[in-house]
């Protein structure tokens, strides 16, 4: 990644937007002084208003980026307008051409160029043969495209292809963009690690008030744009219904003309908000309930304990313990099991783990079955740490707000951020007496704990997130035996409220002379989730792992 000043900029990294002079031009005007450059940090891009000179640091890449000829063969366009694609919707894209090697084929051969454009700045170029193959280039940032049509717009349009953002642009509909890479497979891995690319729109994306969804009508194309309204907010997603017969929007156009694929995108409808429902929109719904019966939670990664606790994606667990009983380590455990298994993502807010790096070890530990630092096993080796920092940067995320800012709205403002940006599945909340509890004057601690765990249980159900939320109980009393009993939610400041809003609740309990830790759920609300009961585990040290 270069940065503003080699490109003559005098601005060290920042986010935001700024004014200051413009290299290419301050030095020549009467007004030397004058700030005309406008630079946009959140993006990376700027703009000259006096001059008209455009850049982007977007530009790091491992193969060099060249700029694809766009005098298309006669042929070339010919295909295009057999696609109903005009001549003018391919010089304004600067749709080009060149020779290129196409891994799929092992050899050089002419394609088409799909160039990429962030103003005037190339930061990606797709390439396709005649045979559908794709390539873009390697190492290149992935962002929209089209994303030069789309800043201006209340209303903004997402397709699957570049095809169907060339066929919407041939009959005059420009606010619309295409993801770089279409729909990956349905593996839930894959979804989540490929929409990196969301954030170069953020800020359109903030600012448009309805995003048509106009994916493609197959599986993967489904589960795309449902992984698309999740991140971006359903509340202002809508799709689209194609005719029988047609996939996609450029299908549309050559079967049925423009009238029917404005028709079409006219059509659309909302995403389905939670909470708001009609018997119609629940029809097909109920349908599959009927068939498939009631959708059970995926496994902890734990086979004994998924008899009686499994997780789904909306739900809200309360997890208690005595302190030192081990409920940050085992949730790291089934964190890391649920990532490997179901590539489910993480943020976690655990301040009580800090440094970050320490608590980034363990998860390195969880993941290798190797100690990190240890006395009495051989440690893991450099390029096993390095490649295990590799895998993990994109599944686990710490949460850790400005001291001053730690507050539940804070944590789930940026827990919001990183459903948007990377896609977690899981948020844990840990532990709740590290929060800073602004409590209004006037409101007791009951009603309070009320409020509080009603918006997380809400954030939850809103973005598709399973959130753990862990809290210490107050001091319990020893019974004769000497030993403190298995806490219940019951025994957690904020009265009954901790088991009530729940979904589900279990107990971390460890018995240190036995080395054994038993989860003991006390709460399931839905019985295909799981039912009362405990699984008992062994803890074994090495790697802080549980057995």
């Amino acid at each position: 990644m270069q940065t503003y000043r080699d490109y003559g900029i005098d601005l060290p990294e920042f986010v935001g937007q700024k004014t200051v002079l413009c290299p290419e031009c301050s030095h020549t005007r009467k007004k030397q002084n004058e700030k005309c450059l406008s630079v946009n940090g959140d993006r990376g891009v700027w703009n000259c208003h006096h001059c008209g000179w455009t850049g982007s640091l977007l530009v790091a890449t491992k193969e060099p980026l060249k700029l694809a000829k766009t005098d298309l063969p006669v042929k070339v366009v010919e295909w295009f307008k057999s696609r109903c694609i005009t001549e003018e919707a391919l010089i304004d894209n600067k749709v080009g051409h060149a020779i290129e090697y196409m891994p799929q084929i092992e050899k050089e051969i002419s394609v088409i160029a799909f160039q990429y454009f962030d103003g005037s700045t190339l930061v990606n170029t797709k390439y396709r043969d005649g045979n559908k193959n794709f390539k873009l280039v390697k190492g290149a940032n992935k962002i929209v495209y089209g994303i030069n049509d789309i800043w201006d717009y209340d209303e903004i349009i997402i397709v699957e292809g570049e095809m169907d953002k060339l066929a919407l642009y041939s009959i005059g509909i420009r606010n619309a963009c295409s993801v770089p890479n279409g729909a990956p497979s349905i593996n839930t891995k894959d979804f989540t690690n490929s929409l990196n690319y969301l954030e170069s729109i953020e800020k359109p994306l903030s600012k448009a008030k309805k995003v048509i969804l106009a994916t493609d009508d197959d599986a993967p194309g489904r589960k795309l744009a449902e992984e698309l309204g999740r991140r971006i907010g359903r509340e202002k997603c809508y799709t689209i219904k194609y005719p029988d017969g047609c996939k996609d929007v450029n299908d549309v156009l050559m079967k049925h003309g423009a009238g029917e694929v404005r028709k079409t995108i006219e059509a659309n409808s909302p995403i389905p908000v939670k909470g708001i429902f009609s018997i119609g929109s629940l029809s097909s719904a109920i349908e599959s309930l009927y068939d498939t019966g009631l959708a059970k939670g995926l496994s902890t990664g734990y086979e004994k304990l998924d008899k009686y606790y499994t997780v789904r994606a909306g739900e809200m667990t309360i997890v208690t313990g005595i302190p030192s009983h081990g409920k940050s380590t085992f949730m790291d455990n089934m964190a890391m099991k649920m990532n490997l298994s179901h590539g489910w993502k993480f943020g976690i807010f655990s301040p009580e783990n800090l440094p970050l790096e320490r608590h980034a070890s363990r998860f390195i530990e969880l993941l290798t079955d190797e100690p990190f630092i240890s006395s009495f096993y051989d440690k893991i080796t450099i390029d096993e740490m390095r490649s295990a920092i590799d895998y993990l940067k994109n599944e686990i995320h710490f949460l850790m707000p400005e001291e001053g800012d730690i507050t539940i709205d804070r944590i789930l403002e940026l827990a919001r951020i990183l459903v948007f940006r990377d896609g977690i599945n899981g948020l844990i909340i840990d532990p709740w007496n590290e929060i800073e509890h602004e409590r209004p004057h006037g409101l007791s601690e009951t009603e309070y704990v009320s409020q509080a765990l009603s918006k997380i249980r809400r954030f939850a159900r809103m973005n598709d997130v399973h959130v753990w939320v862990l809290a210490h109980p107050t001091k319990l009393r020893k019974e004769e035996n000497g030993e403190y009993p298995v806490p219940t939610p019951y025994d957690i400041s904020g009265s009954a409220n901790w088991k009530n809003k729940a979904d589900n609740c279990f107990a971390i309990h460890r018995d240190f002379a036995t080395n054994e830790s038993t989860v003991h759920i006390q709460k399931i609300r839905f019985r295909e989730i799981g039912m009362i009961g405990s699984a008992t585990f062994t803890y074994n040290g090495k790697c802080g792992t549980y057995e």
